[in-house]
């Protein structure tokens, strides 16, 4: 083997090493890969401190895209959103400042933490596209209480579920159609429960445009079950 061959392979195995070493997240840069990228917000003026840097800092190369070290993966699902036969995805992605996790980090910084639903189309050749980022269907609530039960396939396209409670419950169930050019809301079941009864409501619509509905605020008021759960504790 020539010197200039076995200088190329140690190079190559420091590189591997310095890697491993320091995190495969952290060391991938978005200007060499030109993979489509999602990015933290915007913080403002707020100051990321020493002991926030990890949760903000670098990138993730999952499905094809690179998704930065602020958000958690919460779920994902494999489907079809354009009607060309390749499997892409729908990923459910947290903020860190919403996890439930041990950190000496206070995420002041972070002010108006949201959960998102992100729309990846598989371009066939080994990356992705970013085709939809919405900041308006999952709840916001973190920590051991998060409502998020989870994303679920359905005839024509997926529904997401939130649940909450314990005497008094609630289940929110939003159900989307899937088509080459966008999501679009198809329908919403909710269940109010006390105890052993129960009463429920479903809501019918024409494939609504994302962009025009606002599910945080139905879950933060608890689905609006106030009249019913009056209904059924008598």
């Amino acid at each position: 083997m020539e010197k200039n061959d076995m200088i190329k392979i140690a190079i190559l195995i420091s590189a591997l090493l310095l890697i491993k070493l320091g995190g495969y997240e952290s060391q991938i840069k978005t200007d060499d890969l030109r993979l489509d990228t999602l990015y933290h917000p915007d913080f403002g003026a707020s100051v990321v401190d020493r002991q926030c840097v990890r949760f903000v800092d670098g990138y993730k190369l999952k499905f094809g895209i690179l998704i930065s070290n602020y958000y958690t993966i919460m779920d994902s699902l494999r489907l079809n959103l354009n009607d060309d036969g390749l499997v892409d995805n729908v990923l459910v992605l947290s903020p860190k400042s919403l996890d439930a996790i041990e950190t000496p980090c206070r995420f002041s910084f972070d002010t108006n933490p949201k959960r998102i639903l992100v729309e990846v189309i598989n371009d066939g050749n080994g990356a992705a596209k970013i085709r939809g980022v919405y900041y308006n269907v999952l709840s916001d609530t973190g920590g051991v209480l998060s409502h998020f039960s989870g994303i679920f396939h359905t005839n024509n396209g997926f529904k997401i579920v939130h649940e909450a409670g314990a005497n008094y419950s609630w289940s929110y169930s939003t159900e989307f159609s899937v088509t080459k050019k966008r999501l679009g809301l198809k329908q919403i079941s909710k269940i109010c429960a006390f105890g052993d009864k129960a009463d429920s409501l479903n809501y019918q619509y024409d494939n609504i445009d994302l962009g025009k509905v606002n599910i945080p605020d139905t879950l933060a008021n608890q689905c609006n079950c106030d009249i019913l759960w009056s209904k059924l504790d008598k």
